[in-house]
């Protein structure tokens, strides 16, 4: 009998597994490719692409032509990655319906290579969460833009912030990354509709945690109906280099299957006795 109940307590818990794994890679792209001074204008982009959203979208230029150089994505002074619709390319690709996919709420992992070799301490790479879907008159920084709900930067000197709609949280001497760091920020959403609220998890710089603890201060302010926007940015540089870009989102498991599986599990246990 007590194999009996231990093989029903596990699958108890492989069955609260099963409830609450959601995670998905939406995209991911090593810009393994043919090198180009134009990324708009060098025809697909599929080759380097991964992820349930591969060949669905296209990254494109913002504020200066972005390049491939041998295989890594190069953002020259004062530019960004913008994703677009690959169907409609002249269209922001909207990223709240994939999300919705994996769960009404959850948590958003980016991450990517910054090789900062050419870089000098004034340098940093940014990504944005929840920006306006404006492709012409844009802001000179997205990352710190009142319009952008959750933006996080990376600098070479050893500081991180990030941005709650432009207003600034700096912390200073959190890291000492140089040459290639990989960096990985985690922010969890409560859920996707106009106002649900953002907690920025966790900035990982070169494996290193700079955040002291979470802050939930942020929330999706939707500038363009429901649609949720990203970007990936890069400021001075001779140029800043991107490799291995990776989006992917996990769903946050809802309280009453962890609830229901533990009681089902004490109570397999005072039986046991």
């Amino acid at each position: 009998m007590k194999k009996e109940h231990a093989f029903l307590a596990a699958a108890i818990g492989l069955l609260a597994l099963s409830q609450t794994a959601g995670a998905a890679v939406l995209f991911t792209d090593n810009f393994d490719r043919s090198d180009t001074d134009n990324i708009d204008a060098a025809g697909s982009q599929n080759s380097s692409q991964g992820g349930t959203l591969a060949n669905s979208i296209e990254i494109r230029s913002s504020k200066q032509t972005l390049d491939i150089i041998s295989g890594q994505l190069a953002l020259p002074s004062h530019s960004r990655a913008r994703f677009h619709d690959e169907a409609n390319p002249a269209e922001r690709y909207d990223f709240a319906p994939a999300l919705a996919m994996v769960g009404s709420s959850g948590i958003i992992t980016v991450s990517w290579l910054w090789d900062a070799t050419l870089a000098d301490s004034s340098d940093w790479t940014g990504f944005s969460f929840g920006t306006d879907n404006n492709t012409s008159g844009e802001p000179d920084v997205r990352v710190n833009d009142t319009t952008t709900d959750l933006g996080v930067l990376v600098k070479l000197n050893g500081d991180v912030q990030y941005f709650d709609n432009g207003v600034a949280t700096t912390l200073t001497g959190v890291h000492s990354a140089s040459g290639l760091i990989p960096i990985t920020l985690s922010v969890e959403y409560a859920s996707l509709e106009n106002g649900g609220n953002l907690t920025l998890l966790s900035i990982l710089v070169d494996g290193v945690e700079t955040l002291d603890s979470e802050v939930s201060t942020f929330s999706w302010n939707f500038d363009d109906g429901s649609e949720i926007h990203f970007e990936l940015e890069g400021r001075y540089g001779n140029p800043n280099l991107i490799d291995n870009l990776s989006i992917s989102a996990d769903a946050v498991p809802e309280p009453s299957v962890i609830c229901l599986c533990g009681l089902g599990i004490l109570s397999l246990l005072r039986r046991q006795r």
